[in-house]
């Protein structure tokens, strides 16, 4: 019987997505592997370059990466999950696409799950499970005037004997938080971090990081005239700019600033558009622009 490492399949599938990246500016983050039987599930976190078609690029590594590491480890591999963490500016990269034009972009289906929720809720059912037979049996005694659980009884005579009188109110109050924060985490969408970018191809999945995003955005913002610099806050339904102006009319930047992220949002492709909030703030050093009026009087004779 031969049986393959995880780490063997991960090294294989973060070779393989090099192989791909080649030529394109792309880089490999790190690679995970899970092997089962004559299966494994694989998935690549990637960094692309920037002003590549994201989601083209991805479906193409995925492509390459399940065909490459099925055929050097004899598993079947279904679809890898791979995500794109980063966007790299790299002069005279080309951009890594695959097939003929794309077409729209559709819809992305919702923001991105945690891994492994199968697990977390079983537990976080079984934690739920337990506490809610104690605070039953609470209940009954203080409400109903019944007679504790014998399994009650014996629990709090044990933590009682064997550490402070405190312990079993906050083994109860522990038990109780730790439960409902798992119930929280296996239901609600995890890495909240990432946002869903819209793709041509329905079977691509791809996200940015919001770190990414507000890269992308503040790169654009200040390449406006008059801009030194920008704060950017990237949210799930909102994006705020703060633009430091240091010269110029304050209403011409702003319009500057605004074109710049309407355009460097298109760019990015969020699958949900964000309500955009612009801010230009003038620099302690800030100098308007003369009207030709008040340059001609500056001048004087010597207009």
């Amino acid at each position: 019987m031969t049986t393959i490492a995880d780490r063997v399949v991960r090294k294989v599938a973060e070779q393989a997505a090099r192989e791909a990246l080649t030529g394109s500016g792309g880089t490999v983050r790190r690679g995970t592997a899970s092997v089962r039987g004559h299966s494994a599930e694989v998935g690549v976190d990637i960094a692309l370059g920037y002003r590549g078609v994201a989601g083209e690029a991805a479906h193409a590594v995925q492509e390459h990466v399940a065909e490459r590491t099925a055929h050097l480890t004899g598993l079947h591999v279904p679809a890898p999950r791979i995500g794109v963490r980063a966007l790299a500016t790299i002069h005279g990269a080309p951009a890594l696409v695959a097939g003929p034009a794309a077409s729209p972009p559709e819809r992305a289906r919702g923001r991105r799950w945690s891994e492994r929720r199968l697990p977390v809720g079983v537990l976080a059912v079984l934690a739920l499970a337990v506490t809610a037979a104690l605070l039953r049996d609470v209940a009954a005694v203080h409400l109903r005037g019944r007679a504790p659980a014998p399994w009650r009884g014996q629990v709090l005579g044990w933590l009682t004997g064997h550490g402070p009188a405190t312990t079993p109110s906050w083994a109860a109050g522990t038990l109780v938080v730790a439960g409902l924060w798992m119930i929280v985490l296996a239901l609600a969408p995890g890495r909240r971090s990432d946002l869903v970018m819209s793709t041509s191809d329905p079977g691509v999945r791809a996200v940015i990081g919001r770190r990414s995003a507000s890269h992308l955005v503040r790169a654009a913002v200040c390449q406006v005239p008059g801009v030194t610099g920008a704060r950017i806050r990237v949210g799930r339904r909102r994006l705020t700019v703060w633009a430091d102006l240091a010269h110029g009319d304050r209403s011409h930047a702003r319009d500057g600033v605004t074109e710049a992220v309407t355009g460097a949002v298109q760019e990015w492709g969020p699958a949900a558009p964000a309500r955009t909030r612009v801010r230009v703030r003038p620099s302690p050093s800030w100098h308007p622009t003369p009207t030709p009026q008040e340059e001609g009087e500056a001048d004087g004779p010597y207009a």
